[in-house]
């Protein structure tokens, strides 16, 4: 498959840092690029994961909302 990413201008140095780590770990720009974007999204969807424990799987409708301030309004209304 192939991938092609535009760099714009203002990023030429990242490019030259992505080069100058190839060469050092012997490794091709290409290999640098995915294995930076597979952590990325690794991190991403775990962080995404993580969100969803503290769902209580209850998912509020605008007239779930409405009704309950209407409730709230008419007991701060009663007690008064």
């Amino acid at each position: 498959m192939q991938l092609n990413i535009y760099v714009p201008k203002g990023k030429e140095e990242l490019v030259k840092k992505v080069e100058r780590l190839a060469r050092k770990t012997h490794q091709s720009k290409n290999e640098l690029i995915l294995s930076a974007l597979e952590h990325y999204v690794e991190e991403y969807l775990a962080q995404e994961i993580e969100f969803g424990v503290y769902s209580l799987g209850v998912r509020a409708t605008g007239t779930d909302r409405d009704r309950l301030y209407r409730e709230h309004l008419d007991r701060k209304v009663r007690i008064r």
